[in-house]
């Protein structure tokens, strides 16, 4: 509109809606859109900020309960296994114990070996538990 200083006359003057809808067109509604832009602006950068620090909490907690259920999920699998190491290595014990038992009898049975021989193979096989 006009740049030049108030005059007192012009505050007299009888407005019509083509004036005041220039006025409203040319001045108003620029002016208000750029209070909202500039309130939006704070608005959403504080939206944001809160958004990405609740976000980086969620994260650090997830990150935390992950790393935890993995390792709570490694372990017990490393347990598991090791168990089952052992009760493979005791069957095969077992069965190797058992063998070394019959053949010791086998070769007494047959009299394959000295009295000294068959004591000492049986002492090695207590040994051996």
């Amino acid at each position: 509109m006009n740049d030049a200083p108030f005059d007192k006359q012009e505050a007299t003057k009888l407005v019509t809606v083509g004036v005041l809808a220039e006025y409203t067109a040319e001045f108003l509604l620029p002016k208000i859109e750029e209070l909202f832009e500039e309130n939006n602006k704070k608005i959403f950068k504080e939206i944001f900020k809160e958004m990405s620090n609740q976000f980086e909490e969620n994260n650090k907690k997830l990150s935390g309960q992950i790393t935890y259920d993995l390792k709570t999920y490694v372990d017990e699998k490393l347990n598991k296994q090791t168990e089952e190491i052992f009760i493979r290595l005791e069957k095969r014990f077992d069965r190797d114990r058992s063998f070394k038992e019959k053949l010791i009898e086998i070769l007494r049975a047959h009299r394959v070996g000295s009295l000294d021989e068959m004591v000492a193979l049986e002492h090695l096989l207590t040994l051996q538990r």
